[in-house]
C-alpha cells in the first residue's frame, strides 16, 4: 500500500546518525528537510530519493514526488520561527 507520497515509507538521515528515521508522509519529509542542515532521504531498500542542504534540494530522482514536496515545502515558509529552530 502506498502512502500519500507514492512510497510505503522513506528513511531520513541527517548525516550525524546512521539509523534512518521513518517518514510516512510528504509533510514529514518536508519537516525533516527543514529541521536538518543536511538531509538524505532514501527508499526503504536504501535507494536514494533526494539530498538537501539548508532547505535546498540538491538532488532528487522522482520529479512527480518533487512537485508534491515543493508544494509542501512552500507551506513551511516561516517554518523556522514557528518551531523555534
Amino acid at each position: 500500500m502506498k502512502t500519500d507520497m507514492y512510497y510505503n515509507v522513506l528513511l531520513g538521515y541527517d548525516g550525524m546518525n546512521s539509523e534512518g528515521k521513518s517518514l510516512c508522509s510528504v509533510h514529514e519529509v518536508a519537516d525533516f528537510i527543514l529541521t536538518h542542515d543536511v538531509a538524505w532521504i532514501t527508499e526503504a531498500d536504501g535507494t536514494p530519493l533526494l539530498k538537501a542542504e539548508n532547505g535546498d534540494i540538491l538532488y532528487i530522482n522522482d520529479m512527480r514526488y518533487r512537485d508534491e514536496l515543493l508544494t509542501e515545502l512552500r507551506k513551511g515558509e516561516g517554518f523556522r520561527g514557528r518551531y523555534g529552530v
